[in-house]
This record gives structure tokens, C-alpha cells and sequence, in this order.
């Protein structure tokens, strides 16, 4: 018998929007946060440049980051259990 040969590499899926989204709001929330504690001043670049690179951090860590595994569908259930009822 001949070996098969290898297929194509699976694709890895990522988040980018995702993590963008979530680098947004942690940026928000870091500037906010010194705002609120004085260490910078709400009139400048500050807080604007805070969210930026935690938002640009959030975007590359999507894909620096492993990849989650795959979610494993459930079990079927054991022979002669009762079939699952709708609520």
C-alpha cells in the first residue's frame, strides 16, 4: 500500500476583531484609571495614546497568542436513556 500523502496544513482561527475590541475597552479602562488618579491630565495625547497602543496590543496578541482548542462535541447519550426533553 502506498502512504498518503499529507493534506494541507489545518487553518488556525483567530480573533483579531475580537481582541481589538477587548484591547479597546482595556485601553479605555487603563486611561480612565489614570485619569482618575492624576497620573495624566484629560487636556492631552495621553489618554488617546494609552488606548491606542493597548488596542494595538490586543490586535497582535490575536495573533502571537496560541490558538484555543477545538471544542469537543458532547458525548451521545448511553443506550436506554430517556430521550432529552424541550423546555
Amino acid at each position: 500500500m502506498a502512504p498518503i500523502p499529507p493534506g494541507p496544513a489545518p487553518r488556525l482561527k483567530r480573533h483579531p476583531i475580537r481582541t481589538g475590541i477587548g484591547g479597546l475597552l482595556g485601553g479605555i479602562g487603563v486611561a480612565l484609571m489614570l485619569v482618575l488618579y492624576g497620573k495624566l491630565t484629560l487636556g492631552t495625547a495621553g489618554p488617546i495614546i494609552i488606548i491606542a497602543v493597548v488596542t494595538v496590543a490586543g490586535v497582535a496578541w490575536a495573533f502571537v497568542a496560541p490558538p484555543r482548542q477545538r471544542r469537543r462535541p458532547a458525548p451521545p447519550p448511553p443506550p436506554g436513556s430517556p430521550p432529552p426533553q424541550a423546555y
